[in-house]
C-alpha cells in the first residue's frame, strides 16, 4: 500500500530543490562567463555548447536571461558532475599557476635586490636556466637606464616563471 508519507520521503524536499537550482544557475553563469578556450575543454553535449555559445552571443538582457533559464533546464535533465569535476580541476590548476606567478614575483624581486643566486633557487634548475637569470641579474644592475632596468626586469620573472613550471615544485620564499 503506497501512502502519501512514502510518496514524500521518496522525493527530495523543497529545500533540496531550491538548492538544486540555484546550483545549476550558478554553473550556467559560470558557462556563459567562460572564455571559449577554457569552455572547449569541458565535457558538455553538444546541445548545451551550442546554446551556451548563443547566449554569449546576446547583448539583450531579457533574451540573454531566458537563453539562461533554457540553459539550466537542459542542464537538470543531464548529469552535470563531469561539468562540476571539470570546473573544479581547472580552478585548481588557475589557483597553481597563480601561486607560480607569484612565486617567480618574489624571487625576481629577491634577485635584484641581492645580486646573488639563491643556492635554494637554483638547486631544482638547470645550469643553462641558472647562468641567463646571473646574466640577466648582472645586466639589470650594470646599466643605468630605466627602461633597459625593465626590460632586464620582465626577461628575469620570465624565465623564472618558465623554470618554476618545469620544474613542478611549490617553491615557498623563505
Amino acid at each position: 500500500m503506497n501512502t502519501r508519507a512514502d510518496s514524500q520521503s521518496e522525493k527530495p524536499s523543497k529545500s533540496a530543490r531550491k538548492r538544486d537550482a540555484q546550483r545549476v544557475r550558478k554553473l550556467v553563469d559560470d558557462l556563459v562567463a567562460m572564455k571559449a578556450s577554457a569552455l572547449s575543454k569541458l565535457p558538455l553535449a553538444e546541445d548545451i555548447r551550442h546554446e551556451v555559445d548563443a547566449a554569449r552571443q546576446m547583448t539583450a538582457h531579457g533574451a540573454l536571461r531566458r537563453q539562461k533559464q533554457y540553459i539550466a533546464r537542459l542542464l537538470r535533465d543531464s548529469n552535470i558532475a563531469p561539468i562540476d569535476a571539470a570546473l573544479a580541476g581547472a580552478a585548481e590548476s588557475s589557483k597553481a599557476e597563480r601561486q607560480r606567478f607569484r612565486q617567480a614575483e618574489q624571487w625576481r624581486d629577491k634577485l635584484l635586490k641581492g645580486r646573488s643566486l639563491d643556492p635554494g633557487l637554483a638547486s631544482g634548475f638547470s645550469d643553462d636556466i641558472v647562468e641567463s637569470i646571473e646574466l640577466e641579474v648582472s645586466a639589470y644592475h650594470s646599466t643605468q637606464v630605466e627602461s633597459r632596468r625593465k626590460q632586464h626586469s620582465r626577461s628575469l620573472f620570465r624565465l623564472l616563471h618558465t623554470a618554476l613550471g618545469s620544474t613542478g615544485e611549490d617553491r615557498h620564499d623563505q
